[in-house]
């Protein structure tokens, strides 16, 4: 009876020691390379496995970060590139910048990443929505072309607060055309991309073919029957697919680039 109490013990003990989260902790002391690649902060963090295995990993930075009047702050989908350059890692966890203000010169200004970046078990995440939930280690590497690139064809119409704009649209050709409809030349994730007109009635298109081109190939690109991306995409374009103008073989309304490899995007 003792003995089976003892190993009760003992197993409740290494339970929870193998479910206690690992601790976060800092880029500076526990990773290297850090480094900023098309807006990705970059860097080779331990696993915390011993004292030397490491993982890269990456966040892109412009969902987590905002320019308010010249001074880098924390914001979700704060897309501080878009009035920041001359952007340096000093000291290993801070980012540097020259950003804009409303009106007048850029402003030097910096942001020490640790406040809402750090490492978990070699990834780095942000916590600015709460704790983050500690992804698989991927075995697919950050590609050093990161660019994308969507061709869509089979275009229908949709207007789902006035149909009467579209009458009876069906589908067109199903060949994806020579023009991308969306792209990024520095590997930007897409939360969720819908390709609407350019009227002021809310009218979107569906599609239903649609070529990926990513040279890199590290990006899986999710697509949904909704504007909104909820729920379980339908069909999900994988790298065996690329270069390929797919039928999708039902209407298409989003999609949802994601990236491969250990990525907080």
């Amino acid at each position: 009876m003792f003995y089976k109490a003892l190993l009760s013990l003992i197993v409740l003990a290494w339970t929870t020691v193998n479910a206690a989260p690992h601790a976060a902790r800092s880029i500076s002391s526990e990773c290297i390379n850090v480094r900023l690649t098309n807006w990705w902060l970059v860097a080779n963090c331990l696993t915390g496995q011993d004292s030397s295995t490491r993982i890269e990993s990456s966040v892109y930075l412009p969902n987590k970060i905002t320019n308010t009047e010249g001074t880098l702050e924390w914001k979700i989908n704060g897309l501080f590139a878009a009035t920041c350059n001359d952007c340096t890692i000093l000291d290993s966890s801070k980012l540097n910048c020259q950003c804009r203000p409303t009106a007048g010169q850029r402003k030097n200004t910096t942001l020490d990443l640790n406040e809402h970046i750090r490492n978990y078990n070699g990834h780095l995440l942000n916590d600015l929505s709460g704790p983050p939930t500690i992804p698989k280690t991927s075995p697919i590497n950050m590609p050093s072309d990161l660019s994308w690139a969507l061709y869509l064809g089979g275009f229908s119409c949709y207007a789902p607060s006035n149909p009467e704009i579209c009458g009876s649209s069906s589908p067109q050709d199903l060949t994806c055309p020579s023009n991308a409809a969306v792209s990024s030349s520095t590997g930007s994730p897409s939360y969720c991309f819908q390709y609407r007109l350019p009227v002021s009635t809310p009218v979107w298109y569906k599609w239903n073919s649609m070529k990926a081109e990513a040279p890199g190939m590290a990006y899986e690109f999710l697509l949904y029957d909704n504007l909104d991306c909820a729920g379980k995409p339908f069909r999900a374009m994988e790298p065996s697919e690329f270069g390929m103008c797919e039928n999708l073989g039902r209407s298409a309304l989003a999609v949802q680039v994601r990236p491969l490899w250990n990525a907080d995007s």
